[in-house]
């Protein structure tokens, strides 16, 4: 009996044995990877500051995963359009996505680096967020996707539908948020002191000039963009001959700062700066060129610009006919202005045997050739390095070219450019 009870439990244990070799353990088993939702819509992005636009197809890839409590959600984006016209080279872009996640609205946030040779498509940031619970599908739809470059703005929203659809979601370890990388901020420039005004010391005989005061009005634009600006300075003129008698007369001109516009810091850029006048009837020309340092938004002053006239009147007429600035090439683009306009100045008193000083503190000596920017005999140079760069329109393009290489995208024209 004995003998049969260890062959009846022996048996079973056998049995029981192979079972366990041949069924695999349920705990064992890893869990299915549930696959990203891909699908393709039509963005339309804007870059407010540029009033340019253009359209991106994009393939959104959507995946999301939980740990039981919360839940982690990506989106990633096929390449934006190669609209550059220069290169981005190691520039950050930030995206700040909001999206309907079954039914609620949730802020989605990411940021990459691109580097992308010029007309060449460029990369967006990955978006996630973490939301509670953990619902298994989640339904996502895309209301509006902000990025920013290098303090440029892009607006973007689907043209239509931003439907994801049920994104899966797999459980596992959420992941960590990567820190955002850092950019080193452009030092602000240090402002040149300004020259204290001098006094000068009358000669013998001398008699006192008085300036041309009055406003001039200018609708440019910033070429080669053709982004409109308005420029509206107050403009003095002021005139003096060596000698009572003579008829050449030195002149000083000064143009009031313009307002700046600009997203980001100029820094040394070279402007050369051109203006055109009637005076007693006659036209002179002014020209002057200057260094460029304006911080992100700062106003920027224009440099004095000298010339001369012939007039043995002591009481002249001032008409500002023009004026333009001029930064040439900068990376691969032209920059410069085309202004039309003009205004009329209170007549100007000529003064004899001193400097024809105007109202900011800049002079030029009477007497000698002050024309094209090249201070008259026995004065001092005129300021040749100030901040000065008309900006209405400028920090739109020279900043950012200086900064990253590329607006990103500054000349889209009004076209359906397709990723």
């Amino acid at each position: 009996m004995r003998a049969a009870f260890r062959r009846g439990f022996g048996g079973a244990l056998v049995a029981g044995a192979a079972a366990l070799a041949v069924a695999p353990l349920p705990m064992l088993t890893a869990p299915a990877s549930a696959a990203p939702t891909k699908v393709t819509m039509e963005i339309d992005c804007t870059l407010p500051v540029f009033n340019r636009d253009f359209d991106w197809t994009a393939e959104v890839t959507a995946s999301a995963v939980t740990d039981g409590t919360n839940t982690s959600l990506s989106l990633a984006f096929s390449d934006m359009p190669g609209v550059a016209p220069v290169p981005v080279n190691k520039q950050n872009i930030s995206g700040t996505l909001v999206a309907d996640v079954d039914g609620k609205s949730v802020t989605m946030k990411g940021t990459r680096n691109v580097t992308a040779a010029s007309n060449a498509p460029v990369g967006a940031p990955t978006v996630t967020a973490s939301i509670p619970g953990s619902t298994d599908p989640i339904d996502v739809s895309i209301l509006t996707f902000d990025m920013v470059v290098a303090g440029i703005e892009i607006k973007c929203k689907p043209e239509t539908s931003g439907a994801v659809g049920a994104v899966a979601v797999e459980t596992g370890t959420l992941p960590t948020a990567s820190p955002t990388p850092t950019v080193t901020p452009t030092p602000t420039p240090t402002p040149t002191p300004t020259k204290p005004e001098s006094t000068p010391t009358k000669a013998q005989g001398a008699k006192k000039g008085v300036p041309a005061k009055g406003k001039a009005s200018f609708d440019c634009k910033l070429m080669t963009l053709g982004s409109p600006f308005k420029y509206n300075p107050t403009v003095t003129v002021s005139g003096a001959r060596a000698k009572e008698g003579d008829s050449k007369v030195s002149i000083s001109a000064k143009f009031s700062e313009i307002p700046g516009l600009a997203p980001v810091p100029i820094e040394n850029g070279t402007m050369k700066i051109t203006a055109a006048a009637k005076i007693d009837g006659k036209n002179v020309s002014f020209s002057h060129s200057s260094t460029v340092n304006a911080p992100t938004y700062g106003t920027v002053a224009v440099p004095t610009l000298t010339s001369t006239v012939e007039t043995d009147n002591d009481q002249v007429p001032v008409e500002i006919t023009a004026f333009k600035f001029d930064f040439g090439e900068m990376s691969g683009l032209t920059v410069y202005s085309d202004c039309k306009g003009g205004g009329k100045l209170s007549r100007m008193t000529v003064g004899v045997g001193e400097k024809a000083v105007n109202e900011v503190g800049d002079d030029v000596a009477g007497g000698g050739s002050a024309g094209g920017g090249t201070p008259a005999a026995g004065g001092s140079s005129l300021p040749g390095t100030g901040a000065g760069a008309p900006l209405a329109a400028i920090g739109l393009w020279a900043g950012a070219l200086a900064l990253f290489g590329a607006a990103v995208f500054l000349l889209v024209p009004r076209s359906r450019i397709q990723a």
